[in-house]
């Protein structure tokens, strides 16, 4: 008697849709494609932005902004090239796990910028050649506005790279695409079918009406009607049934939840696109230019509406993702340096003398260090190093270990920020007030002025950001105290008697153990104090981002 043959597995879902339909990847996450063998893969600010905050790819967020300190320039300019090198990187380990390619996003900003989007994906196909990546491994994305659109027509493009088009939502702009030699375009099913149950009565849909999946179908079987070599990429997906419904489809891809939904399903899956069914469909060819892409677009609510938000939230996204480079940057010894001289060389050319100057420098052990550089000392008039060119101070000093680091490099001055260490304990601990002399900013500022003068170091402490006249009185003989006008009107119109509870002679008197701070003593009490890291990583955070608001001013004026 033979033995009876093993029972065949079924084939999942997902394995059958790979057998008709190229499954590419819609995740930055490297262990989601491992695990679900997609031939390609795409990226975009989202995706990245998510990846970003992951420890696992911290390697390759330091590497891009290694690259842009390498390169140089203004902030500006330095965040611009670390995002493109960021893509590339994400781009360059996903073609270490997947056979086929990796699309790449041109920013979203820029979508309204036809020779903006050129140079911009010009440089990602030169990092991805300096990275030893073939061009045909790469597609680059762009968006699908008019201007877009003529950025793909550039014949410099068709000869070194595909393109993708994302956010095409209708049909008029997908003949665009194919009439410029666009080799891949992605319609959201997702999108669509969002804004038709947000504005119409029916809110849901058998697979075949489902209006994503429709239009998808619509533009697959004009292209292979008419033998356009533009490719559909169905993407944006909101439920499998989507996917199944646009089974055939040139390529869809899926985000890792409904991969692993198909891939433990045992649906028999069925090709409702090919190519032959469509070559026998009676539809008439169109031709489109910019009057009539623009006509069309306005004409079509949806489209209009959801390439608008979706050109908004890549925006959004690459914003967030530029914030969290800029705070890197931020961390920057050497354009700490190059920033300060240029600032002196502005002044110097403006007639003011140094002795007039206070540099501002982040107080992060980078600051600190950019502050020690001996460039300092080549001008030098007095003897200590920051006021060899100029005075400096920092901002943000928020507690001890900090303030000893920057009087050891010679500091001119230091500015704690007695209301930022106030409002910190006033919201993390139990006790909302404070007597004067028990006041957390104020204790923290006494400390570190009378090590000062223990120990005979020349940098000066100036108080500043105080929520009340208390704190300043209770550090009154303090070097410097810097007051809003609210604060100082107040002690103009009160008559309350000062006393001096700090001086010189008496933190000499004092029974104080000196200490020394190296790289790893700062970094391990700056890590131990959660204070001193929530508010510095705060200050830097919301000085940046007035910072861009300033800039943005500036860009203005400039294009006037």
């Amino acid at each position: 008697m033979s033995e009876s043959s093993p029972k065949k597995r079924a084939v999942s879902s997902l394995d059958q849709l790979k057998s008709m339909t190229v499954v590419v990847a819609d995740t930055g996450d490297f262990a989601a494609m491992a695990k679900f063998k997609p031939t390609d893969a795409t990226t975009n600010p989202s995706l990245i932005l998510a990846a970003a905050n992951m420890e696992s790819y911290q390697g390759l967020i330091d590497d891009a902004i290694n690259y842009a300190k390498k390169v140089g320039g203004s902030m500006e300019e330095q965040v611009t090239n670390a995002m493109d090198k960021i893509y590339v990187n994400f781009g360059c380990e996903i073609l270490k796990i997947i056979p086929g390619r990796v699309s790449t996003e041109v920013d979203a900003r820029l979508s309204f910028d036809k020779e903006g989007s050129i140079a911009r994906a010009k440089k990602l196909i030169d990092l991805y050649k300096q990275a030893g990546i073939s061009k045909d491994r790469i597609l680059i994305k762009l968006s699908s506005t008019w201007e877009g659109i003529e950025a793909a027509r550039c014949n410099s493009f068709l000869t070194t790279s595909t393109h993708i088009f994302v956010l095409v939502l209708e049909f008029w702009k997908a003949v665009a695409c194919a009439e410029a030699g666009v080799t891949l375009i992605s319609p959201f099913v997702g999108r669509i079918f969002d804004w038709f149950v947000k504005n119409t009565d029916q809110k849901s849909y058998s697979m075949l009406e489902d209006p994503g999946v429709i239009s998808v179908t619509k533009i697959y079987n004009y292209y292979k009607k008419f033998g356009y070599n533009t490719v559909v990429m169905g993407a944006s997906f909101r439920n499998t049934d989507q996917i199944l419904g646009l089974a055939g489809c040139d390529l869809l891809t899926i985000s890792p939840s409904l991969l692993d939904k198909l891939q433990q399903s045992n649906e028999e899956v069925k090709a409702y696109l090919t190519q032959k069914q469509a070559q026998n469909l009676d539809i008439e060819e169109v031709t489109v230019d910019e009057n009539k892409f623009r006509w069309e677009m306005n004409e079509d609510a949806m489209a209009t509406e959801k390439l608008a938000e979706g050109i908004r939230k890549f925006g959004i996204d690459a914003v967030k993702l530029e914030k969290v480079l800029r705070e890197k940057l931020s961390f920057d010894k050497e354009g700490s340096i190059a920033r300060a001289k240029k600032l002196i060389d502005l002044y110097k050319q403006a007639g003011i003398s140094k002795d007039r100057i206070l540099i501002k420098l982040s107080s992060t052990w980078e600051g600190i260090e950019a502050a020690r550089f001996p460039y300092f000392y080549f001008l030098c008039i007095k003897c200590n190093i920051l006021l060899t060119t100029s005075t400096h101070i920092f901002v943000l000093v928020l507690e001890f270990w900090k303030a000893v680091a920057c009087a050891e490099a010679g500091v001119t001055l230091i500015s704690p920020f007695v209301g930022r260490i106030f409002d910190w304990f006033v919201k993390n601990t139990d006790q909302k007030s404070y007597s004067m002399l028990e006041d957390p900013g104020v204790m923290s500022v006494t400390k570190i002025y009378n090590y000062y003068k223990k120990f005979g170091y020349n940098t000066v402490v100036m108080g500043a950001s105080f929520r009340n006249t208390d704190q300043i009185l209770g550090l009154a003989g303090c070097d410097l105290l810097t007051i809003s006008p609210s604060l100082l009107d107040k002690l103009q119109q009160s008559n309350e008697e000062v006393k001096a509870y700090l001086t010189q002679k008496q933190a000499q008197n004092l029974d104080i153990e000196e200490v020394t701070v190296d790289e790893n003593k700062f970094r391990w009490e700056m890590n131990e104090d959660a204070m001193a890291t929530e508010k510095l990583a705060e200050g830097i955070r919301k000085f940046g981002i007035d910072a861009v608001k300033l800039e943005k001013v500036l860009r203005e004026k400039l294009v006037q």
